[in-house]
């Protein structure tokens, strides 16, 4: 499950940026997976390093990020969280998985929080 929740957000997060109204490229990614908060409760996360440009589809050209952010977050939480329930539920398919996760998991807003690094 934790493979499949680094795989999601990176694929979501570059499938964003590499709309041409947001960067047009896919960013360079690094993925770290945390499983406690700070008061070590589990909680399952993941912290992104991602590059302010990109390698354009040809494979040559760079593209700068447009904007102070990178794509917008609320969108990209959405995403993520849409990408994993189908994920889970192609992986599931010969268990009960998707059915163990409590329903309000899907229902709840979930959050992804980006900030610019060294401005």
């Amino acid at each position: 499950m934790y493979g499949l929740l680094l795989s999601v957000v990176a694929t979501e997060l570059i499938a964003l940026a590499q709309e041409e109204r947001f960067m047009g490229a896919a960013p360079a990614v690094l993925a770290v997976l945390h499983t406690w908060n700070a008061r070590l409760g589990f909680h399952p996360h993941v912290h992104l390093l991602i590059s302010a440009g990109g390698v354009a589809d040809d494979g040559i050209e760079w593209h700068e990020a447009k904007a102070s952010f990178l794509v917008p977050v609320k969108l990209l939480s959405k995403k993520i969280a849409q990408a994993l329930q189908k994920a889970i539920a192609i992986k599931a398919t010969r268990s009960e998985l998707l059915k163990e996760i409590p329903a309000k998991a899907w229902k709840a807003k979930w959050c992804s929080f980006c900030v610019p690094y060294g401005t």
